[in-house]
């Protein structure tokens, strides 16, 4: 029943309304800050209704309401966003301009429509504002709140105290102290204080300062995107008992890496593993889950990202489940392809290669060898592999990527398997580090680097040692890795302007990093190669938008 309330509400929400209420919260804001700024009322001809209002609160005290206007300009963007926590705000912040606009004198009612139709609004459609705050943000805010307020009664309450007659005239009790500095805080002021000097007049100041920073670092900390969620030990385990026993590919092992966020399904099924930037959750290849359960989790996740204000992506997935995605409202870019080498193929015919085979004869005449070390490796091998990294990332366009590979990392490596080539003076020039890939019968490796001055050939005599090496562990196959080239559309909409820019523009960028020049290097070697997708919300903005988050978590 539930889930079938969810799926009404998504039919029946559209864009329209929520436009509505975001402009005319803006709309509102606008006309409380040109009121404040530009109109004078006369605050001495009060309503009625200030008889029954507390603490001075018909006197619309300048600075609050210039807040609040500012508040509900900040708040109509979060408002668009569906955020429930803005609505909450926006309510709040609503009623308290409503009564301050009908305690003055009737020429002020006029400035209460918009707040009041927004307020009906708001109240009507609270059913749409579906987002929830990230319980982290809110505890946040309001930690620092309540530390600003700690800070500012005690300077508030002992300036009081100290001050009395020769700052304001009155000899201050300690509990007036006290509430004259909350007055202050929250921006209501203290009418009958008689300021006898500057000193006087610059402790008030501070005390509102400190009200008003509090509140703007409180609304930031409620409103700034969700990033990063706070994860506990016993998740991180759920999420390696899942790769263990639902990983299929080599990326599974970057998806437990601590820079990820997990998205658990209901009742354990499996995980998400994903980041966010750019309202992108963007998760690294399939959910790691049993195949019979794929398409729930992606269900669930897709109401975890709605809920959260979230856009949903999946990036470097295979082909193997596209119609899943698509039954769900995805649609799939051709975003490059995998290279696998298959070991038995390769002894049979590709070593035999006279390229390959000259490179093997002519490294190994020359004295060149290739070491594998097994974990723990010493702090000084450790020192040798990063002058080599250092080296090597000095070339033009190279950096330390992350998201789906590795970066150099002392602790990484000293828990890897390493494999080294050696000159003949045993100085090490190059190195790579193998992996764990969730394939079966499947080696891999992360960082392959080396130094600039090395020979030509260098890397394919390592690979090959390499090959062979994994070949005699029971490897039959080798995940090459990666290469962002081949990118189509597959969708009806491949002749849109937009989508066509957008896949010329990522084609560009692969000459900056030569994309073509890895695919070129790597088919010498004979893969088998695997398409791989970029899977995203129907629409082009979407993909525009999913297209910049994997730009920037790739350091593409």
């Amino acid at each position: 029943m539930k889930q079938l309330k969810r799926i009404v509400l998504k039919l029946k929400l559209t864009d329209f309304p929520i436009k509505v209420i975001a402009f005319l919260t803006l709309l509102s804001g606008v006309m409380i800050l040109s009121g404040e700024l530009f109109l004078k009322f006369h605050h001495h001809q009060t309503h009625f209704l200030s008889t029954y209002l507390p603490f001075g609160f018909y006197k619309g005290k300048k600075i609050a309401t210039l807040l609040f206007g500012f508040s509900l300009v900040y708040l109509s963007y979060n408002i668009y966003k569906r955020k429930l926590i803005a609505w909450w705000s926006a309510v709040f912040i609503l009623v308290y301009v409503i009564l301050t606009h009908f305690s003055h004198t009737k020429s002020s009612y006029p400035m209460a429509i918009a707040p009041f139709i927004t307020l009906i609004l708001l109240l009507y459609f609270k059913s749409y504002f579906i987002v929830k705050a990230n319980v982290y943000n809110i505890a946040q805010g309001i930690k620092l709140a309540l530390s600003s307020l700690f800070v500012a009664i005690i300077f508030g309450t002992a300036g009081f105290w100290f001050l009395n007659k020769k700052a304001f005239g009155i000899d201050f009790q300690l509990s007036q102290a006290l509430i004259r500095t909350l007055r202050e805080y929250v921006l209501l002021g203290n009418d009958d204080l008689m300021i006898r000097n500057a000193y006087a007049d610059n402790f008030l100041d501070t005390i509102r300062m400190l009200g008003i920073i509090s509140f703007l670092f409180a609304v930031y900390s409620i409103f700034k995107p969700l990033c990063k969620l706070e994860i506990l030990d016993s998740e991180k385990k759920f999420a390696h008992m899942a790769v263990e026993l639902y990983g299929n590919s080599s990326l599974d092992f970057f998806k437990t890496w601590s820079d990820k966020n997990y998205f658990f399904g209901k009742n354990d099924i499996g995980f998400v593993s994903f980041k966010i930037s750019q309202g992108i959750a963007m998760a690294l290849g399939e959910p790691v889950v049993a195949k019979n359960n794929l398409t729930l989790i992606i269900k669930e996740f897709d109401d975890y990202c709605n809920e959260h204000g979230l856009l949903p992506a999946f990036y470097c997935a295979p082909g193997d489940n596209l119609q899943i995605f698509e039954k769900l409202n995805y649609k799939s870019l051709k975003i490059g392809q995998e290279a696998i080498i298959d070991f038995k193929k390769f002894f049979t015919n590709t070593k035999q290669k006279k390229e390959l085979m000259r490179i093997k004869n002519k490294f190994e005449r020359d004295g060149f060898i290739v070491e594998c070390h097994n974990p723990p490796n010493s702090k000084k091998l450790i020192g040798e592999l990063r002058s080599i990294s250092n080296e090597w990332l000095k070339f033009p366009g190279r950096r330390e990527r992350n998201f789906s590979v590795g970066f150099f990392d002392d602790e990484y490596l000293i828990n890897s398997i390493l494999f080294t080539l050696k000159n003949k003076t045993g100085e090490i020039i190059a190195f790579a580090n193998q992996i764990p890939s969730y394939a079966k019968n499947e080696a891999t490796i992360d960082l392959m680097r080396y130094r600039n001055n090395t020979p030509n050939g260098t890397m394919d005599f390592l690979f090959l040692e390499l090959f062979a090496y994994l070949h005699k562990k029971g490897f039959e196959k080798f995940d090459f890795g990666f290469s962002p080239i081949a990118i189509e559309a597959k969708s009806e909409t491949d002749n849109r302007l937009k989508e066509k820019v957008l896949l010329e523009i990522y084609k560009k960028s692969g000459k900056i990093f030569s994309f073509s020049g890895l695919h070129k290097y790597k088919q010498k070697f004979d893969p088998v190669w695997n398409d791989r997708y970029l899977i995203y919300k129907k629409g082009s903005v979407n993909l525009l938008k999913t297209a910049v988050s994997v730009a920037t978590l790739t350091g593409f």
